[in-house]
């Protein structure tokens, strides 16, 4: 499992601001490509620490990959409707 760190800092050596790094996470939670860790491993629910970094873990099931090849690695995904693809593949 995969875990990673949202930083406070505006700039930690990714080139990205806290607003658009928000942004990047909020779409990233909708979309379902990573979830919010909240659970220990003993079970136990974890509480926020104030001030705390919020953790998130990047979620590996066969349904978000598929959503992930069709939305965003096919390039047809954006441009079916303009394009007649069997006029176009011979």
């Amino acid at each position: 499992m995969m875990h990673f760190v949202m930083s406070d800092k505006a700039n930690d050596g990714t080139g990205c601001d806290l607003p658009t790094a928000s942004q990047i996470t909020r779409r990233l939670l909708e979309e379902g490509f990573i979830s919010h860790v909240s659970i220990t491993r003993t079970g136990r629910q974890r509480k926020a620490v104030n001030g705390g970094p919020t953790k998130y873990r990047v979620v590996k099931t066969p349904e978000v990959e598929k959503i992930k090849e069709a939305q965003y690695f096919d390039p047809r995904a954006k441009i079916s409707h303009h394009v007649r693809f069997s006029s176009v593949i011979k």
